[in-house]
């Protein structure tokens, strides 16, 4: 395996000794061309100065990364498919084989220009990434490439240019994605600390609290609202009043001692409550718990 020196040592045209290139660069502006076959190889801590796609054409036998010092990751790099490496970026990689792969360079500079505006990056590298329109993209771009760019420069820059949006668009969907999880698993705490409170006296900062929420409580609400389809404080109500319900039903406890110990904070709420959610008292209720069969006849 062949230990590469820093690219800045290294001609541009052909990165290592032993890669050998497949395509000649076409100047467009901002953006250049690629394709290299390498060598088994390794990089340490090497600096990436240009935005890179990179499309895989055959794959390394093995391939691993590292990041900020630690250890080393395998990932799978299959024929088709899409790595991002941001500019800027140090890398440590390395791979057995004898990869094929069409990579696409695009400056810092075309990045911040109009074309490139609203465009959310990666920040870390990423491998792996399957995608059937960036790889149709840079297919495009390659045949364009082998052909001389008959169609001018504006056909490889729009090209890349529909790439770049498209890197974009992943990486804006992979944010939302991973929001939504950190919302989901911060709903799932609130409704395990509920469950393991009952009998306290909640309150709406404590829950949250117990998040790890991170923006305001108004949008704590409403994302509670959206995963369990009520508001925190008529789901807390309706638990109470479901454990009393059931207290009620296979004791021969008091109503106001039910009451405190499902976390009501006086009988006159717990009564209403419950006559409200059931359309019987408490009391009645528990004289004649045969009699009434409960079912939930309005919001709390």
């Amino acid at each position: 395996m062949t230990v590469a020196p820093p690219l800045a040592l290294v001609p541009s045209n052909v990165p290592y000794a032993g890669w050998v290139s497949l395509a000649n660069t076409i100047p467009w502006r901002g953006v250049s061309l690629t394709r290299y076959r390498a060598q088994s190889c390794e990089l340490h801590d090497v600096e990436v100065p240009e935005f890179c796609v990179a499309l895989s054409k055959t794959s390394p036998n093995v391939f691993e990364y590292r990041e900020d010092g630690g250890s080393w990751r395998r990932s799978p790099i299959p024929v088709g498919g899409v790595s991002f490496v941001p500019g800027g970026c140090r890398v440590s990689v390395q791979w057995q084989g004898a990869p094929d792969a069409i990579n696409l360079k695009i400056s810092s500079s075309w990045l911040i220009s109009p074309e490139g505006t609203s465009l959310r990056m990666p920040e870390r590298p990423t491998y792996d990434v399957g995608d059937k329109l960036i790889a149709h993209l840079m297919e495009e771009m390659y045949r364009d490439n082998l052909a001389g760019a008959p169609h001018g420069l504006v056909y490889g820059e729009t090209l890349a240019l529909a790439a770049l949006h498209r890197v974009g668009a992943l990486e804006s969907k992979c944010k939302v994605e991973t929001d939504a999880i950190k919302v989901a698993r911060s709903i799932v705490l609130a409704i395990d600390y509920i469950h393991g409170n009952l009998d306290e006296k909640l309150s709406l900062k404590e829950i949250v609290d117990a998040t790890n929420w991170t923006t305001n409580i108004f949008s704590f609400i409403r994302a509670f609202r959206r995963h369990c389809g009520k508001a925190p404080h008529q789901y807390i109500i309706e638990l109470r009043l479901d454990r009393a319900k059931a207290i009620l039903l296979n004791s021969g406890r008091s109503v106001t001692d039910v009451a405190l110990s499902c976390g009501f904070s006086s009988l006159s709420h717990f009564s209403g409550a419950f006559k409200k959610c059931y359309g019987v008292s408490p009391s009645q209720f528990s004289r004649h718990p045969a009699a009434h069969c409960l079912t939930q006849t309005a919001k709390i």
